[in-house]
């Protein structure tokens, strides 16, 4: 028995019983479309708080709206029912009337069902809109993901290459101390002592000062470098490789003997091989108005130019008959023993002083055989101003003198065309062999 309504009398005719029975339906179906409605509702409210706002205002509007407008026409539907409800006996004898009603509650059934479909539609659309969205979004973090690995690499590119690249980089800087550089052809950095003086940065190699370092060791001890910077140590043979092979460096050797004077020896190129060649040394142009002990690595009588380096277990030196490493406890670029060795044993005075001391430090153009209290043996990078000195006292053109001094790379970029590369590109030859060797632009052209 529907609520609201009277039984029907036994004599109520077919008709009457199936308007009944289509009110009872329309109101079922009502009630379900209402259901429909609702969760629908919800299911917008659940977009509505998940999109936060990232969707745009005029979507959102424009569903709030119809929504609206659907719940208008349910309360509007549910006044129409309950006034169906209040004159049931007139609407009875009226069949139109409930056909009517029928076929307006089935349109409103369907149009229902397409606005469902229409909502379900947009929520299909936002919902790729989302997707879209947190895909735009994933792109400015892979880009800040690339500007940070640029970083590091530039970084890693701005590590300074030596000690003369560290004071331009920090021109106040006026004393010693250890600093972190990676030449070029280094894969890692790695801690250098430099001295900075007269506008230019020197990068040690060898410091000898008190013997708390033994100094008579292998050839891996010395290809790695070994003891303390801030004391007594020999860099390594690979890093001063690495070091004088990304340009011209100059030698410059402190010793100092046991009266306590100063003396110098410079020389305008030198450079060591790579370990396959045995860490052979380059060194040529000594500079006799700078320097005050002499000429003992590249005199005419014993001349260590091209010469391997030594350790007691890999002799290289030109006695068939000795290893000096071996017989003088040290290691050097040997030739016959005798002209210079500053990684000898380290000899106290006053044996020191004499000439039996032959296992000492010994350059033998100042002192003949005995033995330095102190040595510092430092480099670094020819400079612009020194350059043209140079190039004036071998004649030289620009070219032929930056292939043959600055970078052992330009030989190999110079045997293609050149002069036709830097047409090209606008370039001056300096400038496109610099990303090689890094080399002053100033004064320089092809």
């Amino acid at each position: 028995m529907v609520e609201g309504f009277p039984p029907p009398s036994p004599s109520s005719s077919p008709p009457t019983r199936s308007l009944f029975s289509e009110q009872r339906r329309a109101r079922s179906r009502f009630r379900r479309r209402e259901l429909v409605q609702e969760e629908v509702r919800k299911t917008m409210l659940t977009y509505m708080t998940s999109l936060k706002g990232e969707i745009t205002d005029v979507v959102l509007e424009e569903m709030i709206d119809y929504y609206n407008s659907q719940t208008s026409k349910l309360y509007r539907l549910e006044k129409e029912l309950v006034n169906l409800k209040n004159t049931s006996l007139p609407i009875l004898q009226n069949g139109t009337t409930i056909n009517d009603l029928v076929v307006r509650m089935s349109k409103q059934q369907r149009s229902f069902a397409s606005n469902i479909s229409q909502m379900e539609y947009k929520i299909r659309n936002l919902t790729n809109v989302l997707n879209d969205l947190l895909s735009e979004l994933q792109k400015p973090v892979q880009h800040v993901r690339r500007l940070v690995s640029v970083k590091k690499d530039f970084e890693e590119n701005e590590t300074p290459t030596d000690c003369d690249d560290i004071l331009r980089q920090q021109p106040t800087l006026v004393t010693q101390g250890i600093f972190r550089i990676k030449p070029r052809l280094s894969s890692e950095s790695f801690d250098v002592q430099c001295i900075f003086e007269n506008n230019t940065g020197w990068t040690v190699i060898q410091q000898r000062i008190n013997g708390t370092i033994d100094f008579y060791r292998g050839w891996d001890d010395y290809k790695n470098g070994f003891g303390d910077l801030r004391s007594e140590f020999w860099l390594g043979n690979e890093k001063i490789h690495q070091l004088t092979n990304q340009g011209q460096y100059l030698l410059h050797i402190d010793l100092k003997p046991w009266d306590g004077s100063l003396r110098t020896a410079e020389y305008g190129k030198f450079s060591l091989d790579n370990e396959n060649q045995n860490y052979k040394l380059q060194i040529s142009q000594y500079q006799p108005l700078t320097s005050t002990a002499g000429d003992s690595l590249s005199s005419p009588w014993d001349n260590a130019n091209g010469a391997p380096f030594s350790t007691f277990d890999r002799d290289h030196d030109n006695l068939f008959y000795d290893n000096c490493a071996l017989t003088y406890h040290g290691a050097w670029w040997f030739t016959s023993c005798f002209q210079s060795h500053l990684n000898g044993a380290y000899v106290r005075s006053p044996l020191a002083l004499q000439n039996t001391a032959r296992n000492g430090l010994h350059w033998n153009t100042y002192a003949l055989y005995h033995s330095m209290k102190e040595t510092t043996i430092r480099i670094r990078r020819q400079r612009t101003s020194e350059t043209k000195i140079l190039m004036a006292q071998t004649k030289k053109s620009v070219s032929e003198f930056i292939q043959d001094a600055f970078c052992p790379m330009v030989a190999v970029l110079c045997s293609y065309d050149a002069e036709s590369i830097c047409r090209k590109n606008n370039l001056t030859f300096a400038e496109l062999i610099q990303p090689f060797c890094r080399l002053p632009t100033e004064g320089f052209s092809f």
